[in-house]
């Protein structure tokens, strides 16, 4: 299956969507063939995207949704098909983890789910800083610290500790897609109403924080496999991620990496070894590890190029680029060309809104647009943001 991981998501396992997040438009173009088992968003508008994305790249077996109560009903008539859960994105016990787990007497192997210890200690970010560097040796991580806020003084304690530094700082607590990491300024203090916002990230209180030293990266990145139990992780994605330097915010991606090739191999396999640690310790499906790579001496490990990268974060669970990666795939079957023979890039429309209003200025894509081939592009609508999706032929 290596070089194949995408196209084995696209068509065996039906894939149950995280608990309290409604299904988009992105993730109905990447699984459409297959028993989603999301919710529906609840406006007319948002349902209709979904419906219309689902019936341009279904095939013969109709997708399923649950009602947005979350209930699983409807897991067990999938006749012998697998069911892989796309992991948790904040906390498994938040996150219909019961039921998931209940799942297991009833499917048996057919369950391909994380256990959610296993999903927290690679999770967290804390936990995920320490392992990495004991499996992948001492400067594989950037240099900082983990620190344990339990409460309003907690936090006024934290805010003494750190002080002021001449380097940039980011604060990383919980919270997905970047939401939990906050940048400190050389020079800048925690200021009070930014600690008050940092310990309730998703309504929960926050009991660690890593505190690492901002290195001055060239390239952002992330690192994707598929984890299966029995099997060597397969390869899924390298792409490369464009975050906002002044706040460590996700603003898109790209499978188009700025690296020499020997790097980017380089690394993958510098990697490997987290990724088989997780499948002895319960991880299994898609799961993502986020690097940076820059010039700092003593920091880091070694690339062909001279180069250094480090490991920065762990996300056992899908990702946008590994939801672009399952639509360039099915797109590439509908304009019957190879999925390598394409290129993509994801990115915010400056216009995007919180609410989930369509923004202004923006006009729906129609999916049917993609019926016509590469360079494709189209606007999908991802957990209350707007991305813009190219997809194009790669250049030789």
């Amino acid at each position: 299956m290596n070089g194949q991981a995408y196209d084995w998501l696209l068509d065996w396992p039906a894939v149950i969507a995280a608990h309290g997040v409604q299904e988009s438009e992105l993730g109905a173009a990447a699984f459409a063939a297959h028993a989603l088992l999301a919710p529906l968003p609840p406006d007319g508008s948002g349902a209709d995207g979904v419906s219309r994305w689902v019936a341009l790249l279904g095939f013969d077996e109709p997708s399923l949704f649950r009602p947005r109560t979350g209930s699983l009903a409807g897991v067990g008539d999938l006749g012998r098909r697998l069911v892989l859960h796309e992991g948790y994105r904040v906390h498994p016990e938040r996150e219909n983890a019961g039921a998931i787990e209940a799942l297991r007497a009833q499917l048996g192997g057919r369950l391909l789910a994380s256990r959610p210890d296993a999903w927290s200690a690679w999770a967290d970010k804390g936990s995920f800083r320490s392992r990495a560097e004991r499996i992948l040796g001492p400067g594989s991580v950037p240099p900082g610290v983990c620190l344990g806020p339990s409460d309003e003084t907690g936090w006024n304690h934290l805010a003494q500790e750190l002080g002021v530094s001449p380097h940039r700082r980011v604060l990383k607590v919980p919270g997905t897609g970047g939401s939990g990491n906050h940048v400190l300024t050389a020079g800048e203090a925690l200021q009070p109403d930014t600690a008050g916002r940092l310990a309730s990230i998703d309504g929960q209180a926050v009991s660690q924080v890593v505190v690492e030293e901002w290195l001055p990266w060239q390239v952002s990145l992330s690192v994707s496999f598929l984890v299966l139990p029995g099997d060597p992780p397969h390869f899924l994605a390298v792409t490369q991620q464009l975050v906002d330097l002044d706040t460590a915010k996700f603003l898109g991606s790209s499978d188009r990496v700025a690296l020499d090739q020997r790097d980017v191999d380089a690394l993958c396999a510098q990697i490997v070894p987290l990724f088989e640690a997780m499948a002895r310790e319960g991880i299994v499906g898609v799961t993502a590890v986020d690097l940076i790579v820059g010039a700092w001496p003593r920091v880091g490990l070694a690339l062909p190029s001279g180069l250094r990268m480090c490991v920065i974060e762990c996300n056992p669970r899908f990702n946008r680029h590994n939801r672009v990666g399952l639509l360039v795939h099915r797109l590439s079957r509908l304009w019957r060309v190879p999925a390598e023979s394409l290129t993509w890039t994801l990115r915010d429309e400056p216009t995007t809104v919180k609410t989930g209003a369509q923004p202004p200025g923006l006009t729906p894509a129609d999916p049917t647009t993609a019926l016509e081939g590469p360079p494709c592009r189209l606007a999908l609508d991802d957990a209350h943001r707007t991305m813009q999706l190219t997809v194009e032929r790669a250049v030789s």
